[in-house]
């Protein structure tokens, strides 16, 4: 696992400047970088997912990954990231779904998926070009799923699933907002029982 206490990570303008960039480059750029910011993904798990992994559960588009330790993790898809499956599958049923694209911008055949490289290539690329910072990685976007979705008031066990952690100490090991002194309990404490005290 990269260093927590380095690893740079996306607030959520940033991530919004990231993911709308990515959209403008290409659906393949976007549906990547959804995978890594939305949803929190490993780049293994992102480019290890093959189109027939799509499914559906509980009126949700989802996606079968592989997490680490070889054990199977379903997530949700943003209702803007089914859109961007739909229009990247084009009808295809086979082949990785972050697949290679040929020169005119089109998939790629035979279809072969992108290595970490690559991912970790285009999210950099992508960051120059949204004005965010460079030396974001495919890991940084995970952190910034974390870290961004606890600020949100989203429970820690419910974070910790989602990206597929076996513990919460490490899912906390993620959330860059942990050391802000403007979110500590003691605000809010002495707001409910000092209310009116001056």
């Amino acid at each position: 696992m990269p260093n927590e206490l380095t690893t740079p990570w996306a607030d959520r303008e940033e991530l919004r400047q990231l993911l709308l960039t990515a959209r403008e480059s290409c659906t393949r750029d976007f549906l990547l970088i959804a995978l890594l910011g939305l949803n929190g993904l490993r780049a293994s798990e992102a480019i290890g997912a093959a189109v027939p992994d799509l499914g559906a559960s509980g009126g949700h588009r989802t996606l079968r990954v592989t997490r680490k330790g070889s054990k199977a993790g379903i997530v949700p898809l943003a209702l803007p990231v089914v859109a961007a499956v739909d229009d990247f599958l084009e009808g295809r049923e086979a082949g990785p779904l972050i697949a290679r694209l040929n020169r005119a911008g089109a998939v790629a055949e035979p279809f072969l998926g992108i290595s970490r490289q690559a991912v970790y290539d285009r999210v950099q690329k992508l960051a120059r070009e949204a004005g965010v910072n460079p030396a974001l990685s495919p890991h940084s976007l995970r952190r910034s799923f974390v870290t961004i979705s606890l600020q949100d008031g989203v429970p820690l066990h419910l974070v910790q699933d989602a990206v597929g952690h076996s513990s919460p100490h490490t899912t906390m090991l993620y959330n860059r907002n942990r050391h802000n002194l403007d979110s500590n309990p003691t605000f809010k404490l002495a707001e409910g029982l000092l209310e009116g005290v001056s």
